[in-house]
């Protein structure tokens, strides 16, 4: 008995092969998300960015017994965290307070990546007196809101408000417990 077995081999062709990855192109950019944000997105985060700003200065004012605060630059889209110096007349922001994470400045840059279109709408609070600064918010060891000049007026609220083209959010704080809220 003689059998014989003829195996064929068979190769693609270059028109299947283009196929095949032409398919498989096309099931990836259905099947894979964007990789770039929504406005919504950018929006949440740069929010979350701030408010996290606000509750680290708050933090280390209670720790250090030091007044630290967070002034918002709406021309230059800066957000930064400072410290205050404290003197006779006048009281003096020192931005030398580091991010505990990345040890650089505390400071975001609104309008950058990874907040591309995100800015600062409007800003500013009800003072229980004259305010020389309403765009920097200091907070004393007891967490309390104040103005930075003079350290003696109280904010009774605050708040910062960010956009993203059509959509705004706000960071507000609340003046007496420095409780920093998103809405």
């Amino acid at each position: 008995m003689n059998h014989s077995c003829k195996f064929r081999q068979r190769g693609q062709t270059l028109f299947e092969l283009v196929l095949v990855v032409a398919v498989l192109a096309v099931m990836a950019s259905v099947a894979v998300p964007s990789m770039t944000a929504s406005s919504g997105q950018r929006l949440s985060h740069a929010v979350s960015e701030v408010a996290d700003a606000f509750r680290f200065a708050r933090d280390q004012a209670q720790r250090s017994g030091v007044m630290h605060g967070v002034e918002t630059d709406p021309g230059a889209g800066t957000v930064r965290v400072f410290r205050v110096e404290e003197k006779p007349g006048s009281n003096v922001a020192v931005f030398d307070v580091y991010h505990p994470v990345t040890k650089q400045p505390y400071a975001i840059q609104l309008g950058a990546s990874p907040f591309a279109n995100v800015r600062v709408v409007d800003l500013g609070g009800d003072a229980s007196g004259a305010c020389s600064k309403i765009n920097s918010f200091v907070f004393d060891a007891r967490g309390v809101v104040h103005c930075i000049d003079p350290v003696a007026t109280l904010f009774k609220n605050a708040f910062v408000e960010l956009g993203d083209q059509s959509l705004t959010s706000v960071v507000k704080l609340d003046a007496y417990t420095g409780r920093v809220l998103v809405q």
